[in-house]
């Protein structure tokens, strides 16, 4: 006896394409696909309708503003809502992550409306020595470096860190990854501080200047040439720009396992958006340029996967009337994240939901 039975939808199947059929579902699980199932305490009739399957998100912050487990409540119930059935949560501490651990396993379990997994972002040696016994008592297999820090919020890593950090990484097995922000932290220092004496005030279109595209360009030559020494799966989180995507294309077959993600924000929105400091994020909301390139990306596979870089804020925490230099960055795409995905993807560029629905539910290349 089936729970619940999703009738006559036309089923979007990776690796198989749009096929019309049942979905039966049993112990929270599907437990059957076919035609004419029956049986079932509750039938959803699904005819004329698409069934997608649940969206990963693999990039996720929770916890910035207000505490972690009351995010963890209110920001999975938005991704739930919007389709996204399992997250990927970036947790940030700069001590033992082996005290906090059990308190993170704890909020998810008892209010986390979705399934949730765990990256560990690392910044110091203690970090690095607790990888192994991270991995094996918590099961966590990705942690993440910032290769160019965010002031007031993360610092960056050094070049000899992150060689280390990957060279741990990779010890762990095949199947651990190596996540980086990939921006040079010296031409990001160099640029905001520019900025900053140029355009005490501007708008959103000038933030880009203070994350210039060459500096994600290099941070992802360097992270590829260091993960390819250490043996490394490299995975590049949120890219933004055509410079940095040209970048991953020229490492795509050359022996670096490599993984790229950008996000939905970087795909609906650009730089002239009248939405302005609300869209503040690092890296940046870019021109509409580069939004097309990347859609191009995800359409010709070298993009992988789409996340949302999920960073929710209060208005009052986020700052917008504090203008260009005092507006806090992060934006909450969770509860967007798919009808966005759908609208500039499927409706406005003729994207098949299949492309979709690989890019926001699939997993890492290897």
């Amino acid at each position: 006896m089936l729970d619940l039975l999703v009738r006559g939808g036309t089923l979007v199947l990776t690796g198989t394409g749009l096929v019309r059929a049942d979905v039966g579902i049993a112990d929270g699980r599907i437990a059957a696909l076919g035609e004419d199932l029956g049986g079932a305490a509750e039938i959803l009739d699904a005819r004329g309708k698409v069934v997608l399957p649940g969206v990963v998100d693999p990039h996720v912050h929770l916890g910035n503003t207000l505490p972690f487990e009351e995010e963890v409540g209110s920001e999975t119930r938005a991704a739930v809502i919007g389709g996204v059935t399992t997250v990927c949560v970036f947790l940030r501490r700069t001590d033992s992550y082996l005290k906090h651990l059990p308190e993170f396993q704890r909020a998810v379990e008892e209010s986390s409306w979705v399934d949730a997994a765990f990256h560990l972002q690392i910044f110091t040696e203690e970090q690095l020595d607790e990888l192994p016994r991270c991995a094996q008592e918590y099961g966590i297999r990705s942690f993440k470096f910032y290769m160019s820090g965010i002031p007031g919020i993360v610092q960056s890593v050094s070049d000899a860190f992150l060689l280390e950090g990957f060279r741990r990484v990779a010890a762990l097995g095949p199947d651990a990854v190596a996540c980086v922000h990939a921006e040079n932290a010296s031409l990001v220092e160099h640029a905001r501080a520019d900025l900053a004496r140029k355009k005490p005030e501007g708008t959103l279109a000038d933030w880009e200047g203070a994350h210039p595209a060459e500096a994600e360009a290099l941070a992802i030559q360097t992270a590829a040439y260091l993960a390819t020494e250490a043996g490394a799966h490299l995975y590049i989180v949120h890219l933004s720009s055509a410079e940095g995507l040209r970048t991953v294309q020229r490492y795509r077959g050359n022996g670096l396992r490599l993984t790229v993600e950008t996000t939905s924000p970087y795909l609906g929105l650009s730089s002239d958006d009248p939405n302005g400091f609300l869209l503040k994020m690092v890296p940046p909301i870019r021109s509409a340029a580069n939004t097309q390139a990347l859609w191009e990306g995800v359409l010709d596979g070298s993009i992988d996967l789409i996340g949302t870089d999920n960073t929710s804020r209060t208005r009052a925490t986020k700052q917008p009337d504090a203008g260009l230099h005092g507006a806090r960055p992060g934006y909450a795409g969770l509860g967007t994240h798919l009808p966005a995905l759908l609208c500039f993807g499927h409706h406005a560029r003729g994207a098949r939901q299949m492309r979709s629905a690989r890019s926001s539910s699939g997993t890492p290349r290897a």
